[in-house]
Order: C-alpha cells, then sequence, then structure tokens
C-alpha cells in the first residue's frame, strides 16, 4: 500500500485541499481522506488533476487534420465535404501508415494529458475493398503502435527511482489504455508484468526497470510477447 497527500487535487465536485489517497499495490485507489492534516510516510503532490480519457478515437482520422475545410472564396464546408475527404484519406492508407498515424497520435495525446483511449476500429481492408491476407493486420500495426506508446510513457520514469510506486504509476498509464483496444475488440487478453518478479534487486542496482507486455489478438491466437526495459537512457526492447 502506498498513501499520497495531494495539497491540491480536483474531484467531480470542485478544487479540495489536503487529501489523502491509498493505493495499493496494483496501483487501485483504496481509500480517500479529504481534510487530512497529519504528516507521515506519504509522498506530497502540491496540486493534481485527473487524466483526461478519449472516449471516441478514430486514429487515421488525425492524418485530415484541416485539410477538409475548404478556404476557397464563396465556398461552403459541411458534414458532406469533411464525409468525401475522410472515405478519401481512408481509401488510401495502408498498414505503414495506419501503424505511423496511430503513434504520433498517441504520442501526442499522452503529452497532452491524455491517459486512456477507446480507439474505434474499422479498418479491415486494404484499398482495393479486399480483406488483408492477414486479418488481423491493422489491429497488429495497432499494436506496434501500442509498443511505441509504452516507450513514450517510460520516459517518465528514467530519473525516478525502481520503487513499487514507480512501477504502479507506469501501470495506471498502460493498462486504461489496453483495455480500452480490447472493449474495442482490438485484443482479445493482454497483461503488463511489473513488478518484484522481474525487478529484482541486481536489476535495481543496475538502474534498470523491467517489464514483460503480453499481447493476445485474438481468443486463438498465441501471446505475444514484448520484454521492455526503462534504462537511463530511455526504453529498449530486447530481442
Amino acid at each position: 500500500m502506498k498513501s499520497f497527500l495531494f495539497k491540491n487535487l480536483l474531484q467531480a465536485e470542485g478544487w479540495k485541499s489536503n487529501v489523502k489517497i491509498i493505493v495499493n499495490d496494483h496501483g487501485i485507489i483504496e481509500k480517500i481522506e479529504e481534510n487530512h492534516t497529519e504528516i507521515t510516510d506519504e509522498k506530497i503532490i502540491k496540486i493534481a488533476i485527473p487524466g483526461i480519457p478519449n472516449a471516441h478515437s478514430h486514429a487515421f482520422q488525425y492524418a485530415m487534420s484541416g485539410i477538409a475545410e475548404n478556404h476557397a472564396l464563396n465556398a461552403a464546408s459541411d458534414f458532406w465535404s469533411w464525409r468525401n475527404a475522410m472515405y478519401s484519406l481512408a481509401l488510401s492508407i495502408d498498414p505503414d501508415d495506419m501503424q505511423n498515424i496511430a503513434t504520433m497520435l498517441y504520442s501526442e495525446m499522452l503529452n497532452n494529458g491524455y491517459t486512456s483511449v477507446a480507439e474505434f476500429h474499422y479498418l479491415h481492408h486494404d484499398k482495393n475493398g479486399n480483406p488483408y491476407d492477414n486479418k488481423i493486420e491493422m489491429s497488429e500495426r495497432l499494436m506496434i503502435a501500442a509498443k511505441k506508446f509504452i516507450a513514450s510513457a517510460t520516459r517518465y520514469l528514467v530519473f525516478e527511482q525502481n520503487t513499487s510506486e514507480t512501477r504502479n504509476r507506469f501501470l495506471s498509464i498502460v493498462n486504461p489504455y489496453l483495455e480500452s483496444v480490447q472493449q474495442r475488440q482490438g485484443l482479445y487478453a493482454f497483461k503488463v508484468v511489473m513488478d518484484e518478479s522481474n525487478n529484482t534487486p541486481d536489476v535495481i542496482d543496475r538502474n534498470e526497470m523491467v517489464g514483460q507486455l503480453f499481447l493476445q489478438p485474438t481468443r486463438t491466437a498465441e501471446f505475444i510477447i514484448i520484454d521492455f526495459n526503462v534504462l537511463p537512457t530511455g526504453a529498449t526492447f530486447p530481442s
């Protein structure tokens, strides 16, 4: 269990002062105490606001930002002109494009305070309308984008000590993101392991942090295992 004392914390009903939050070893909030004045061993944080969820994302549409507006004199822009631009883009995107667009989008979302995303994914055919030979091609590309997302998320841990508190903070970013992908049927199952089982005293002494990401694209598929290390220079993915 870990405890945090927030000097100023934004909640649904407004700002609260001296709020103590207790979380378990999985990063789940167990208890909230308001008007807490006793300071023991909890970490003190001056100000905090909730992470922002993106509740409806079509990642590929990030690539059409600004191109649907018609700036010509006396030319109208409406839903139908936007729709035409959107379908034109959808028909031109291949798996490499999808991977690159999603990676950039998720990185920018994280940088701007979005800590979870619900991805509505419906690009399952190629430019000619034919199914990909690999039926989960686009889903796998989104998983690669997720891998890059993990690399981006771990950069906040580079100068942190390898403690259960730090690892839980990382899990609080990554798990909601993967849950949103699972809810959109982009994944059948997943698991992130970053605890004492792979962060042994030897690992901690080397100033490293170790994690494993298990992804199961479909019910009948085997788990894809992604190992990652957080070093002082950033995240690495051993082969």
